[in-house]
């Protein structure tokens, strides 16, 4: 068991909390909040504690929620948050739901899921549990009769209505579509990069006059039969909690952002134009 408890809605006595010094800024902020010992909830099990007033005149009452919490209480952990997907913690678990309203946020979650999946590591070089990742499922609430919820637990939802993301295979003959795209995307960049430098402002030395910086062509659909050949390939990166990227865009000798802005506008134009179905992104960053 993960050591996950019900939460506790409302006190039996009146809700006070441990008065705390106020930090200088902002001005009378107090963190963290704990309740005072009187109430009753020891400090280490306040993460579960939910206020409750059932007063008309200002009604706090979230009980029908029926909420389970889970929390690294002893800190054990070596980040903050919620590590459930990391896999080298000493909490570990085997299998995961999200619940989300709706099925377009169902979509979202499940394209996250196979990037971090994809990426096996966090840009900082936390490592991904790919096991977990796998097992995870994605339930929207609005794909459900509503009038089923009132009567089932989670576990009992029909596996139907679980979301679990798409790991296509890339064919051969994607892959050959795909390389050859590449190929034409980068000599487009290249070509995209001297246009506009040969009409961009320069500086008294010459230069483009534009700050230093990266360009890159993003593929936004992570679950498509494209990333997996691009990964396949060997032509694509991928960052969790960043995205994928193509690497078609040669800076053909320039470092200035805007040209490099444009060596990517050029190479996603010809690769919109190879794959009308998947969506291509420009992400910029400033060195």
């Amino acid at each position: 068991m993960a050591g996950g408890r019900p939460v506790v809605y409302g006190l039996t006595g009146q809700h006070r909390e441990a008065l705390i010094p106020p930090m200088p800024f902002p001005p009378h902020y107090r963190w963290p909040r704990k309740l005072d010992p009187g109430c009753g909830i020891a400090e280490h099990e306040q993460y579960r504690y939910v206020a409750m007033h059932l007063d008309e005149a200002r009604r706090i009452d979230w009980s029908h929620e029926r909420e389970w919490r889970w929390t690294d209480v002893a800190d054990r952990c070596s980040c903050a948050g919620l590590p459930v997907w990391l896999r080298d913690e000493p909490i570990q678990f085997s299998r995961a739901v999200v619940v989300v309203p709706t099925k377009k946020e169902a979509d979202r979650v499940l394209n996250l899921l196979k990037e971090l999946f994809d990426a096996g590591q966090h840009n900082y070089d936390y490592a991904y549990n790919r096991e977990l990742l796998s097992e995870t499922r994605v339930v929207a609430l609005d794909a459900i009769n509503m009038d089923l919820l009132q009567s089932i637990r989670l576990e009992d939802i029909p596996a139907a209505r679980l979301g679990q993301f798409e790991r296509p295979e890339a064919t051969e003959d994607l892959c050959r579509s795909v390389k050859d795209a590449i190929a034409a995307a980068r000599h487009a960049a290249m070509q995209g990069a001297e246009v506009f430098a040969q009409k961009a402002p320069r500086t008294p030395g010459g230069n483009v006059a534009d700050g230093f910086g990266w360009a890159y062509v993003t593929v936004l659909d992570p679950q498509s039969p494209f990333v997996s050949a691009i990964l396949k390939l060997g032509v694509g990166k991928v960052y969790g909690g960043i995205g994928y990227s193509v690497d078609v865009v040669d800076s053909a000798g320039y470092f200035e952002l805007s040209v490099r802005e444009a060596a990517a506008e050029a190479a996603r134009e010809v690769l919109r134009a190879r794959f009308p179905d998947v969506r291509f992104g420009v992400r910029t960053v400033w060195d």
